[in-house]
């Protein structure tokens, strides 16, 4: 999960020949994160008529999830959490129901059952269901103090726990991009942060051994303590969490955990309406499910084989069920080049693409140890740009991630004076 606020941009702009049939259509959307409201952004600016419902379970209305980390640091209060105005879902003609559950979807008739048994018909719908924080089966992990951070709700409850933490020592459990998000948030409001990593170094999936390195260094600077190649055996406490205890016989105390070890699809709704489920929702390049006036985007949406569970993912497949919605079958998805950046206690990072080399790839780095830059790219033997690292430093890289997008071939000369500059 990327740092800052995300904003959303129509591209959508020429009305469909099937005008006057789009105007009587209902799309209902399930979700209320990025994926949904930007659907729901996308259709109404360009079919002014159609009649949009969107049903979330959660009470707010819609956040950035970036923006919870800045909430938990300290640096948004409440309130400007929200994206839109008040109003903006009124204005724009959106009915939003919030606290709503979903039990069922019958295809065959084209309606919906919610928490309250109310039935709700529509002509497209689209899942945004997203996706849910998972949860290591090891003792402990339901006692009092052991968190996990994936909604508003989750913020607010952590917040409240720290305000009676008596020895204020927390452990974050996930080295991943969150965990790593989390333990700085909480560096300077707590006397230590400790982060956990099963691995050999952090951010397996965004870092290689070389930049895991910098950044561990970087932490140790800014009171987040990283132990690599630990493994949780159980968290121990009577009432509430008193200490964390490894499986190589070690232990650690702590009053606060927060755990932090990857999402899973939202999939119970899909499975129990018969949908076609792997470890997402299966869609095609429309990002139609096997249901064709079923839609699914963002984290629980699964496209080839992948289940991106990043923020620009979301929005490019929402645009696209969107056109589609307006004008079937007009624009297909291709995937989205998958990119993380982050911003830990004021040290950048982006990595992209494919960054661990193969046999036939060529490396190029530049290390800076002392000024905490990395960069690396990775590529192929016909000169295409894979993927990279970008730690440190974000000079050119725009051009290198527009390189990467476009698969534009290149010389070695220039991609040494990308790393240069």
């Amino acid at each position: 999960m990327g740092s800052g606020r995300t904003g959303i941009k129509s591209q959508l702009s020429v009305r469909p020949e099937n005008w006057t049939t789009i105007k009587k259509m209902k799309t209902v959307i399930v979700g209320n994160g990025v994926a949904g409201i930007t659907t729901a952004k996308y259709l109404r600016e360009n079919s002014p008529e159609m009649e949009i419902e969107i049903y979330s379970r959660e009470n707010y209305p819609y956040y950035p999830r970036p923006a919870l980390i800045d909430l938990l640091a300290n640096k948004l209060k409440l309130e400007e959490i929200y994206f839109y105005p008040p109003d903006w879902y009124e204005k724009n003609r959106i009915k939003v129901n919030p606290g709503v559950i979903i039990k069922s979807i019958k295809p065959a008739t084209r309606t919906i059952l919610t928490g309250q048994n109310q039935t709700v018909p529509y002509d497209h719908l689209v899942l945004a269901v997203g996706a849910d924080a998972f949860i290591p089966d090891f003792p402990g992990n339901q006692l009092a103090g052991v968190f996990s951070l994936r909604s508003l709700d989750d913020v607010l409850a952590i917040k409240k726990y720290l305000e009676h933490a008596e020895r204020r020592e927390i452990v974050v459990i996930g080295g991943g991009v969150l965990g790593l998000e989390v333990a700085a948030a909480l560096g300077n409001q707590v006397n230590s942060v400790t982060v956990i990593e099963t691995g050999k170094y952090l951010l397996p999936r965004q870092l290689d051994n070389t930049g895991a390195k910098i950044l561990t260094e970087w932490l140790k600077r800014k009171n987040v303590i990283v132990l690599t190649e630990k493994n949780v055996k159980e968290i121990l406490g009577k009432e509430r969490v008193e200490k964390i205890k490894f499986s190589d016989g070690s232990d650690k105390k702590t009053d606060l955990v927060i755990i932090s070890t990857g999402i899973r699809s939202s999939l119970l709704l899909a499975r129990a309406s018969g949908l076609k489920t792997n470890k997402g929702i299966v869609v095609n390049e429309y990002l139609q499910t096997s249901e064709p006036t079923i839609f699914a985007a963002g984290d629980a949406a699964e496209f080839n084989g992948i289940v991106y569970g990043i923020i620009p993912a979301a929005q490019d497949q929402a645009r696209i069920v969107a056109s589609n919605i307006i004008q079937p079958e007009s624009k297909k998805y291709s995937g989205t080049v998958v990119s993380n950046s982050l911003k830990i206690t004021g040290l950048s990072l982006t990595s992209f693409g494919k960054f661990q080399e193969d046999k036939n790839d060529k490396v190029f780095q530049r290390l800076l140890p002392e000024k905490n830059i990395y960069k690396k790219l990775v590529v192929s033997a016909t000169g295409q740009i894979l993927g990279g690292i970008w730690l440190g430093d974000r000079q050119n890289l725009l051009n290198v991630l527009n390189f990467t997008q476009n698969q534009k071939t290149i010389g070695d000369d220039v991609v040494e004076k990308i790393l240069a500059g």
